[in-house]
């Protein structure tokens, strides 16, 4: 499953497609667009027993990628631990030079979908101390998926949350996966606007390492802005859930106690000691 085999696909491979194989018709369902593009680019251009051995290497390198994500925890964690692998495949791409460099900005545009996993990775780095414009966040969540807002390029309400003033990432460790694998090769002029025809790199195995993440989520993918705004409200929920938790294990005398020493007999706040 070679990057430099692999065309790059169609986008007239837009309607999904069954194989008649277990494995691959209920895989792909969660699969990435690209991933379906390739295995059916794939599909009509190998003899039988070629494409079967594409999705027997498939199934025997996701199977591989689903063991090590199941053996981190859920959330966050397994969402770094899927950019790990991510950054592996594409340092081994040592004979591709990018055009891609710190401050260029302009796909940061555009509509990203993210897992719920990577959404909830960006969250804590925001409950965390992050800064961001909240109400800018909640104006882009609230658009239909592949609104034709999006279409207008670069303007002020296309503008990603974590772009900072100098067009570069404020959370490039943690970026998502769909911001990693956008790599191209064209001058970084053709993805400023939405009728660019920049030459992305495709990234075979990358597509496979987020398609086998997505199989192990009830949830698809969704726009950047929607994952974070709707993470944020759940890890605050448990923030106080867990807080209500703990209070509800303390003895009630033992608050009462704690009140009284803190405020005085009296009613009045105790003097500092030095």
């Amino acid at each position: 499953m070679s990057a430099s085999k692999i065309k790059p696909p169609s986008q007239t491979f837009q309607k999904y497609q069954t194989y008649n194989d277990t494995f691959l018709d209920q895989f792909l369902v969660k699969a990435t667009f690209k991933l379906r593009s390739i295995t059916q680019y794939y599909f009509q251009t190998l003899d039988t027993p070629g494409f079967q051995e594409y999705v027997t290497n498939l199934k025997a390198f996701t199977d591989s990628i689903r063991e090590q994500l199941l053996t981190v925890a859920a959330g966050p964690t397994r969402a770094r631990l899927m950019h790990t692998l991510i950054n592996r495949d594409i340092e081994a791409l040592t004979n591709t030079k990018t055009t891609c460099h710190k401050g260029c900005g302009s796909c940061c545009y555009f509509e990203v979908e993210v897992t719920t996993e990577e959404a909830s990775r960006l969250a804590e780095l925001i409950l965390g101390g992050l800064e961001i414009n909240h109400s800018h966040l909640e104006l882009q969540a609230g658009r239909i998926s592949r609104s034709s807002k999006w279409e207008s390029g670069i303007t002020d309400t296309n503008r990603c949350v974590f772009l900072g003033d100098d067009e570069a990432c404020r959370v490039y460790e943690a970026r998502p996966s769909a911001c990693r694998k956008h790599m191209v090769t064209s001058p970084p002029s053709e993805c400023k606007t939405i009728t660019g025809k920049p030459t992305i790199v495709l990234l075979p195995f990358t597509e496979a390492i987020i398609s086998a993440s997505l199989n192990l989520l009830s949830e698809p993918l969704t726009s950047l802005s929607k994952g974070v705004a709707d993470a944020l409200i759940g890890l605050e929920e448990k923030a106080t859930a867990d807080r209500e938790s703990i209070a509800a294990t303390i003895p009630i005398d033992l608050l009462a106690f704690q009140d009284e020493a803190a405020i005085g007999l009296n009613g009045h706040p105790k003097p500092l000691k030095n």
